[in-house]
C-alpha cells in the first residue's frame, strides 16, 4: 500500500482542512466517523481528482470543493443531506455525481461551472437555487414530481441542454433562469407556477415553441428576449400585464395574440420582429409604449381601438410595409411614432420653427417648408429613399445625425442663411458626390459628411472658423484641394500628435492634404508611415529634422517640399510612395539615407542639391524611370556606379 502523504484536519468530529508535505494528493478517502465537510475545506485542491467520503456524513459546507478543477469522482453517502452552497463550484472536470435521496434542495452556486452533463434530483428536492448549475454543459435533467422553485439564473449559460420538462407542481421560475440556453427549442410552463421573474428564457436561440399554461397575470420585462427562433407563443387569458422588450427581437414571430385584459403595450415588446404581419391591440390598451413595434418590417396590418390615448417615441417606427393602420384622432403621438409608416399620410411636424418630425412615408424628392428654422437632431436619420432635399433660406441651424445613415441622398441645396451644421448632420450619406457649402457658414460639427464614401468636391469659404473632429472621416475620394485653406488655417484638425516641438505621429490618417503647424521642428521617425490617404503634405520652415521612414507606404502621396534647414534625408523616408512625382530638396540638405526613395516609381525627376556629399546605399533603388539633376560630382558618380540616368542642371 502506497504510504499516504496528507493529513486531513478534524475537529469535533468535522473534516475543516488538508495539509500535505509536497503536492496536493489525487486521491483521499474519509475516515469513518467524520458527521460533517466543513466550509471550504478542501477549497482549491487543483491535484484532487478522487475523494470517497463515507456513511455517516450529514453535511457538505460551502464551498467545501470549490476550485477543485481536476476533481472527476466523488462519492456522496446517502446519509448527506445537506450540501451548501458553492459546494462544488467550478469544479470543471465533475461530469457525474449522484445527489443523495435525503437532500431537499440544491443551494446557490453548489454545481456552478462543473462539467455535469445530466443530472437526476431525487424525490426530496424541491427547489434548485440561484447559479445552481450556471455554466455546465447539461444535455437533460430529471425533476422530482413535488419539486417547486427554480431559482434566478440557475440554468444560466446551460448551452447544450436541449429539453427540459418542467414538473406540474412547479411555482415559482426565477430571473434569467435559462438565461443563454441556446440550444432549448421548447418549453412548456406549467398551469401552477405564479411567478415567472425577468429575462428568463433571454438568448435561447434555438426556442422555437412556448407555451405558457399557468394562470398568470403578469408576463416579466424580456422574458423572449432574443429568441431568434421563436414561432409560436401563447399567452393565457389571465394574463393582465406584460413587461417591456418581452418578445423583442423574436425575428420569426408571425402572429401573437395579446390578452383581452392587457391595459398597456410595453416599450420595445415586438421591436425588431421583423416577422410578424399582423396584431390586434384589444380595446380597453390605454398606451403603446415607445418602440412597441419599431422595426416590424413585415407588419401590413394593425388595429389601435380608441381607447388608446397615448403612442409613445417610435412605435411604429420603421414599420415600412404597414399599410392599413386604424388608429384614434385624439391619441397624442410621440416623437418618430410613425416614420416610414406608409400608411399614414406623409407629414412634417413643425414646433416654433424646429421641424422636429416626420410622419407616413419620406419621399425621395423633399423640400423643407419655408417657416422651418432649425431641422433638429436625428429627424430624417436612416431615411432610405431620400434621394434629394431642399433647404430653405430662414434656416439657420441642421441638428445632430439629421441626415445620418440617408445613403440614397445625392443632391442637397442648403441656404444662405445656414450658421451651424451638427455633428454627424449628413455622416455615412454614401451617395453623396458633391455638396456647396454657404458663405455665411461658421461651424461644422464632428463627422459632419463622416464616411461620405463617394463625396469628391466641397465648397466651403473662408468664414468657416470651428470644425470639430473628423469632420470629413472616411472622404476617401475628396480631391484635397477642397480642405486646404481650412487646413492652413488651423480650422480643421488634421489630428497631428505634436509634443514639445516634435511632430510624433499622424493620429487620424484621415485627411488627403496635412499642414503641419510653425513651431514644430522635429518629424519623429515613422510619423505618417502607411497613412495611404496622404497626397500632399506642407512642411514648416521651423522643421529642421526629418527621422527615418516617416513617409514610408505612404501610397498616395505626389508632392512634397522640404523646407530649408533640413540636413538628412533618412533611411527609407520615402520608400514605396508609388505615387510620388515631386520633390523639391532644400540646398542644406547634405545626406540622403539608404533606400529613402527606394520604389518610387512615379518619381521621373529630382534636382540634388550641390550641397548633398553623401548616398546611402540602394537610395534610389527601383526608381525605374528617375532621372536625377544635378551638378554635384558626388551625386553624377553615384548615379554612373547605380546605373541611374543623370543629366546637369
Amino acid at each position: 500500500m502506497a504510504e499516504k502523504n496528507y493529513e486531513l484536519q478534524i475537529e469535533n468530529g468535522v473534516v475543516t482542512g488538508l495539509s500535505f508535505s509536497q503536492h496536493c494528493p489525487a486521491s483521499i478517502v474519509v475516515p469513518e466517523g467524520v458527521t460533517g465537510i466543513g466550509n471550504h475545506a478542501f477549497e482549491s485542491c487543483g491535484g484532487l481528482q478522487k475523494i470517497h467520503i463515507p456513511e455517516g456524513v450529514k453535511e457538505i459546507g460551502e464551498y467545501a470543493f470549490a476550485e477543485c478543477k481536476h476533481l472527476c469522482s466523488v462519492d456522496i453517502p446517502d446519509s448527506v443531506t445537506e450540501i451548501g452552497n458553492g459546494a462544488f463550484y467550478c469544479c470543471s472536470a465533475l461530469k457525474k455525481v449522484s445527489v443523495p435521496c435525503g437532500v431537499t434542495g440544491i443551494g446557490s452556486e453548489v454545481f456552478m461551472c462543473c462539467g455535469l452533463e445530466a443530472i437526476e434530483l431525487p424525490e426530496k428536492v424541491k427547489y434548485v437555487g440561484r447559479n445552481a448549475f450556471t455554466g455546465c454543459p447539461l444535455r437533460s435533467i430529471s425533476f422530482p414530481a413535488a419539486f417547486e422553485v427554480i431559482g434566478d439564473d440557475a440554468f444560466c449559460g446551460c448551452r447544450s441542454l436541449r429539453t427540459i420538462e418542467l414538473p406540474d407542481s412547479l411555482d415559482y421560475i426565477g430571473a434569467k433562469a435559462f438565461f443563454y440556453c441556446t440550444e432549448l427549442k421548447k418549453i412548456t410552463i406549467p398551469e401552477h407556477v405564479t411567478f415567472i421573474g425577468e429575462a428568463a428564457f433571454f438568448n435561447c436561440h434555438s426556442l422555437a415553441l412556448a407555451e405558457i399554461n399557468a394562470k398568470i397575470k403578469s408576463i416579466p420585462r424580456g422574458i423572449f428576449w432574443n429568441c431568434c427562433s421563436l414561432r409560436k407563443v401563447s399567452l393565457p387569458e389571465s394574463v393582465t400585464y406584460i413587461g417591456d422588450s418581452a418578445f423583442i427581437a423574436c425575428k420569426v414571430l408571425k402572429n401573437a395574440v395579446i390578452p383581452q385584459g392587457v391595459s398597456r403595450i410595453g416599450k420595445e415588446l415586438f421591436c425588431h420582429c421583423e416577422a410578424l404581419e399582423k396584431i390586434v391591440i384589444p380595446e380597453g390598451v390605454k398606451e403603446i409604449a415607445g418602440g412597441a413595434f419599431e422595426g416590424c418590417r413585415a407588419l401590413k396590418e394593425a388595429y389601435v381601438p380608441d381607447s388608446v390615448s397615448e403612442i409613445g417615441d417610435r412605435a411604429f417606427c420603421g414599420c415600412v410595409a404597414l399599410e392599413q393602420l386604424t388608429r384614434p384622432r385624439q391619441a397624442s403621438v410621440g416623437y418618430r411614432s410613425f416614420r416610414d409608416v406608409p400608411g399614414v399620410p406623409f407629414d412634417m411636424v413643425i414646433e416654433d420653427g424646429v421641424l422636429i418630425d416626420y410622419r407616413g412615408k419620406c419621399p425621395s424628392e423633399l423640400t423643407i417648408p419655408g417657416d422651418v428654422k432649425k431641422i433638429a437632431k436625428e429627424v430624417f436619420y436612416s431615411c432610405k429613399e431620400l434621394v434629394s432635399v431642399t433647404i430653405p433660406e430662414g434656416v439657420a441651424e441642421i441638428g445632430e445625425d439629421a441626415f445620418q445613415c440617408c445613403e440614397k441622398l445625392r443632391k442637397v441645396r442648403l441656404p444662405d442663411s445656414l450658421l451651424r451644421i451638427e455633428r454627424g448632420a449628413f455622416d455615412l450619406c454614401t451617395d453623396l458626390k458633391k455638396i456647396a457649402l454657404p458663405g455665411n457658414l461658421y461651424s461644422i460639427g464632428s463627422y459632419a459628411f463622416g464616411y461620405c464614401s463617394s463625396l469628391e468636391q466641397v465648397k466651403v469659404t473662408n468664414r468657416v472658423s470651428e470644425a470639430g473632429e473628423h469632420v470629413f472621416r472616411g472622404c476617401f475620394k475628396l480631391d484635397p484641394n477642397c480642405l486646404k485653406h481650412l487646413i492652413d488655417n488651423g480650422v480643421i484638425d488634421t489630428g497631428l500628435e505634436i509634443e514639445n516641438g516634435v511632430l510624433i505621429r499622424d493620429k487620424s490618417k484621415d485627411y488627403a492634404y496635412v499642414s503641419i503647424p510653425e513651431g514644430v521642428t522635429r518629424i519623429e521617425d515613422e510619423a505618417f508611415r502607411g497613412n495611404d490617404r496622404l497626397h500632399e503634405v506642407s512642411i514648416p520652415k521651423s522643421v529642421s529634422e526629418i527621422g527615418e521612414r516617416v513617409f514610408r507606404y505612404c501610397s498616395a502621396l505626389k508632392t512634397i517640399t522640404i523646407p530649408e534647414g533640413v540636413s538628412r534625408i533618412g533611411e527609407e523616408t520615402f520608400c514605396r510612395c508609388i505615387a510620388l512625382e515631386q520633390v523639391t530638396l532644400p540646398e542644406s540638405i547634405t545626406s540622403i539615407g539608404s533606400r529613402a526613395f527606394r520604389h518610387c516609381t512615379a518619381l521621373k525627376e529630382l534636382r540634388v542639391p550641390d550641397s548633398v556629399t553623401e548616398i546611402g546605399d540602394k537610395a534610389f533603388d527601383s526608381c525605374d524611370s528617375l532621372t536625377l539633376v544635378t551638378k554635384n560630382a558626388v551625386v553624377r558618380a553615384y548615379a554612373e556606379e547605380n546605373g541611374i540616368p543623370v543629366r546637369e542642371g
